[in-house]
């Protein structure tokens, strides 16, 4: 998997001071059908055997 993350996002991210979590949720319809959709945030996750771990610079993700 590919990650690229230009200078500002990869600046900010450095200033947090924590790694990225990435994941995806489904969101389910009466009318319409499903969607996913991702949630990023701050920091490890919880259940980090579920994650694949990329690094990119000095920052970690958890996809």
């Amino acid at each position: 998997m590919l990650v690229e993350l230009d200078e500002r996002v990869k600046s900010w991210l450095q200033s947090k001071g924590k790694d990225v979590s990435v994941k995806t949720i489904q969101v389910n319809a009466c009318c319409a059908p499903p969607i996913q959709d991702l949630i990023t945030h701050l920091g490890k996750p919880k259940d980090l055997h579920n994650y694949n771990e990329i690094k990119v610079d000095n920052l970690s993700i958890s996809v």
